[in-house]
């Protein structure tokens, strides 16, 4: 990653082959994730989880960073082969909506779920990008390294799709995203929940991320590096401050 041209409060920086307006702050942030060793742990303060919420819940985490994602949900992939439906009827027995379905439903409901998640993990492995959600993020986001993700900035066109928003035909960065995946978790403030009325389909797919865990097979988590999102993050000795990531948008 090089700087080709700066001003008082940006520059454009060239990001694998892909020149991005950055604040300088964000091109050493940058530059200090790019650095720091694959596979190490983090330690996130004072993080600001708001979807699917009403209240944020704020939390202080300890998460594995810089790992290839590919292998992750290889692995992924292999435990989801492995759920049976008694794996399911053991965890869906306190669940109304679960409860009601014979083992015949609920076998059908998991064996679709699974089929699913299996088909778009085999579609990632294999580099097809054709479907309309990985098209949108390939337009709005750039893989840094393994686990360093680039937000950009972006608006919606004509047809309603959401594009990067460009600044002499270059796109803007609006956060870096860190993909991790938490070994533990102390919550300052529980936050509150959207009230869901999720149906039999979503139900299982949630007890599949429950037995995943369970077996040791973590979800991934993306956190974003913006200004009032988090308070530091702390990586191979390296600390990141909200006002290392300040977007050139504010």
């Amino acid at each position: 990653m090089t700087i080709t041209s700066e001003t008082f409060t940006q520059a454009l920086v060239n990001v694998n082959g892909k020149h991005v307006w950055a604040t300088p702050e964000q091109a050493e942030t940058l530059s200090v994730l790019e650095g720091t060793r694959k596979g190490g742990f983090a330690r996130v303060y004072g993080y600001k989880a708001d979807s699917g919420r009403t209240v944020p819940t704020v939390y202080d985490a300890t998460v594995t960073t810089r790992f290839s994602y590919s292998k992750l949900i290889q692995r992924q992939r292999d435990a989801i082969q492995s759920i049976t439906v008694q794996d399911i009827l053991d965890r869906a027995k306190d669940n109304p909506k679960l409860t009601k379905l014979s083992a015949t439903e609920l076998e059908t409901v998991l064996n679709d779920r699974k089929a699913k998640e299996i088909d778009s993990i085999d579609a990632t492995l294999k580099g097809d990008r054709d479907d309309a959600h990985r098209a949108a993020h390939d337009r709005c986001y750039l893989n840094v390294t393994d686990g360093v993700v680039i937000h950009y900035v972006t608006e919606k066109n004509h047809e309603g799709i959401k594009v990067p928003t460009l600044r002499d035909n270059y796109p803007i960065v609006d956060s870096i995203m860190l993909n991790c995946l938490e070994v533990s978790r102390n919550v300052r403030e529980p936050g509150e929940y959207k009230v869901v009325n999720s149906g039999a389909p979503v139900l299982v797919s949630n007890i599949i991320k429950a037995i995943m865990k369970g077996r040791g097979v973590r979800s991934m988590n993306r956190v974003s590096l913006k200004e009032g999102k988090f308070e530091r993050v702390v990586i191979d000795g390296e600390t990141v401050l909200p006002e290392d990531v300040v977007s050139l948008m504010d």
